[in-house]
């Protein structure tokens, strides 16, 4: 009576010489190659995500107020001037400006959260309080003398890029004076937009000020502050602010954060007073940034950039378990390996537009380690092995996040890390004999 050996799909004691360890990782390096095809139009997904996010910021900050520069203040006083123009004497109106002698900028900004559809978007109310003082003013360096001044004329001007962000009269204390200043400015060298009022001043006199706005805006705050010697002084209940200008003292905790700017005259890039030439405020731009929710897109399109190395390293221990346990692994059954890695990123980017990135990565993580685990114990029928494997594909996920929280220091860790798990495999592999691999186990 003739025995018969039935073999198993999956194991079988003499592989074909087509199986060979050789062909065996061409073909696994066509499909990692194939793998990064869903891989890239999952990037091209986050990307759209990603814009129509931004769209809603657009729409919902056009309502609200866009991005606020508060600038100044400034007091603009006109003079006659006599020119030559086609050989005629002219006359015309001109301005002079001059900033402040000290400055006190102080702002608590609330955050507000604005929400449509999946998406949520940052903005912020901020109560802005600025003191000063004017000491007589220093005309003669401007080569005019006090005659030629209209002060009955004078105005104090201060920059705002959207008037539509007040929401609050803006009280201005001019000395013993309480005046309320306009949503329009009249043409000068500081701004195009912006609050004004006509004030009472002296050649001689010494007037202290105080400006009260609340102020709406998205995105960003800044303040271009325009004195002899400036302090800044913000604070918020927002815990993850983004600070432009370096502040001398910034304190960011679970409750918030404080940040001081101190200005001197030294670092101020223009004069106290000009005429016609426009001051250079760039280089005196303080405030704080408010990230949006599109962070989670950023953190997962970083994560996307690892698709290769992750899809790559899963393989390598894949093939490495079958050639340690002698279990021949189907092509196809890699595939499914890595349409499960790929559908971890759908996953991520679905999740995080409800939850958040954080909690998107725990479930999405999770899940497809779970996966894959049980996928490993159903072909290898070993729990060790099937542990081992989870456990790494585990440890994989968590070190992925680990990396993408570093920023600029993710290369070094990846590098290290990748270069342990090479060093690892070449120790677990190096009693292989690689020419033995299409003989009889």
């Amino acid at each position: 009576m003739e025995t018969q050996h039935t073999q198993s799909p999956m194991q079988e004691s003499q592989p074909r010489r087509s199986d060979s360890a050789l062909w065996k990782g061409a073909v696994i390096s066509i499909l990692i190659l194939a793998l990064l095809l869903p891989v890239g139009y999952i990037k091209i997904l986050v990307t759209e995500r990603s814009e129509r996010h931004n769209q809603v910021i657009e729409e919902i900050s056009r309502q609200w107020a866009g991005e606020q520069m508060i600038s100044g203040p400034v007091l603009m006083v006109p003079y006659y001037e006599t020119i030559q123009k086609d050989g005629r004497t002219v006359t015309h109106k001109a301005n002079a400006y001059f900033i402040a002698d000290k400055l006190e900028v102080n702002s608590a900004i609330q955050p507000e959260v604005r929400k449509r559809s999946l998406y949520k978007v940052q903005l912020m109310k901020s109560e802005v309080t600025i003191k000063g003082t004017f000491a007589a003013l220093n005309v003669e360096a401007l080569g005019l003398s006090t005659d030629k001044l209209l002060w009955n004329e004078a105005r104090l001007i201060v920059g705002l890029n959207d008037t539509k962000g007040l929401n609050k009269e803006v009280q201005l204390d001019w000395g013993a004076q309480k005046l309320v200043m306009q949503p329009t400015v009249p043409e000068n060298s500081l701004c195009t937009s912006g609050l004004s009022v006509p004030v009472t001043l002296s050649p001689a006199g010494t007037v202290a000020f105080t400006i009260s706005m609340n102020v709406r805006s998205s995105r960003y705050l800044y303040f271009s502050p325009m004195g002899g010697s400036t302090d800044v002084a913000l604070n918020s209940t927002w815990t993850a602010p983004s600070f432009v200008g370096m502040p001398d003292t910034a304190e960011v905790n679970g409750k918030g954060f404080k940040a001081h700017w101190s200005l001197s005259q030294a670092s101020r890039a223009y004069a106290r007073q000009w005429k016609q030439s426009v001051p250079n405020l760039g280089n005196n731009t303080i405030g704080v940034g408010f990230a949006n929710a599109d962070e989670g897109y950023i953190k997962t399109d970083r994560v996307i950039k690892y698709a290769i190395l992750f899809i790559a390293l899963t393989f390598a221990v894949f093939f490495l378990i079958e050639v340690l346990q002698k279990i021949r692994i189907h092509p196809l059954q890699y595939g499914l390996v890595g349409i499960a890695l790929c559908v971890f990123y759908t996953l991520l980017l679905s999740i995080s537009e409800y939850t958040g990135f954080d909690t998107a990565y725990i479930i999405a993580s999770l899940a497809t380690v779970l996966l894959i685990g049980m996928y490993v114990w159903s072909i290898f029928r070993k729990s060790a092995v099937a542990l081992s494997f989870t456990l790494g594909l585990a440890a994989l996920y968590a070190y992925i996040y680990f990396l993408i929280q570093l920023e600029e220091m993710s290369l070094i860790f990846g590098s290290i890390a990748l270069f342990l798990v090479v060093a690892a495999i070449m120790f677990f592999t190096r009693k292989v004999n690689w020419y033995q691999l299409n003989k009889q186990a």
